[in-house]
């Protein structure tokens, strides 16, 4: 186990400041992951365990399934028939609550979510990124990390697998989150540089772990138009982020604006 590294929090004004200060913290060859969130206070917990849906968990999958599989030809899935695994990541990027939590290997990715309010009722207010070692939190479950840049494959991991709603309740355990990658066949997961965290039968939020040593990145309210004009000028919008026509024709819609 690693010695404990209290939370720590940087607010930065620009994606200068946070590309600088990420410089300066880490080592050119850590791995890292990003998260964006629309809200500095919201938890690093997922969606199915703030909703107090974790024993919902197979049925809505199978709900998901039962409707959802004459519409798969519609969705951007390459590949051939679906794992339970690719059920799970379907339903995460349609808002069906999981346990699985988004993140990226972009900062920049991050960055475009955590100023992103599209589904975000409250009234404005601070945004923030976190940043994970995704080695760390399977260091803490006791996986075996072969290179400093491996996690579990999802699928192709008996570890990762564990995690499946058809294996949560086996043998009574109780495992530590994981952090766990996925076979890209999705459009979305692809754009998005796309990796996840995905939490086992006990909702404890990422944050009170301390061994973990994050990272929070937050973006105040007032600096919010700055670096997403910021972000525009480099490339990233929603229809990176979104490679689908929606999103293309809402972009060259606002051309005309």
């Amino acid at each position: 186990m690693t010695d404990t590294a209290p939370l720590r929090v940087v607010e930065i004004s620009s994606i200068q400041a946070l590309v600088e200060d990420l410089t300066a913290s880490f080592a050119a060859d850590d791995h890292l992951w990003f998260r964006g969130q629309a809200r500095a206070h919201w938890t690093l917990l997922p969606s199915l365990a703030r909703r107090g849906g974790l024993d919902m968990e197979t049925e809505l999958l199978s709900e998901f399934k039962r409707d959802g599989t004459h519409l798969i030809e519609r969705a951007d899935v390459r590949g051939g028939d679906l794992s339970e695994w690719d059920w799970m990541f379907l339903m995460q990027h349609y808002r069906v609550p999981t346990r699985l939590m988004d993140w990226t290997e972009s900062p920049l990715a991050a960055a475009f979510f955590a100023l992103d309010e599209t589904d975000v009722a409250e009234t404005d207010d601070d945004a923030c990124i976190w940043v994970l070692k995704p080695q760390e939190l399977n260091r803490l479950g006791k996986l075996d990390v072969t290179q400093p840049w491996s996690v579990p494959l999802c699928g192709e991991n008996d570890d990762a697998n564990m995690y499946l709603p058809s294996q949560i309740n086996v043998g009574g355990r109780h495992l530590e989150p994981m952090a766990v990658s996925a076979i890209r066949r999705f459009d979305r997961i692809r754009a998005q540089s796309g990796v996840f965290t995905v939490i086992h039968r006990d909702a404890k939020p990422l944050e009170e772990i301390p061994e973990l040593g994050l990272v929070k990145y937050v973006i105040p309210l007032a600096h919010k138009p700055l670096v997403g004009a910021q972000l525009r000028r480099l490339g990233v919008h929603s229809a990176l982020m979104y490679p689908d026509l929606e999103h293309l024709g809402r972009r060259v819609s606002a051309l005309v604006t």
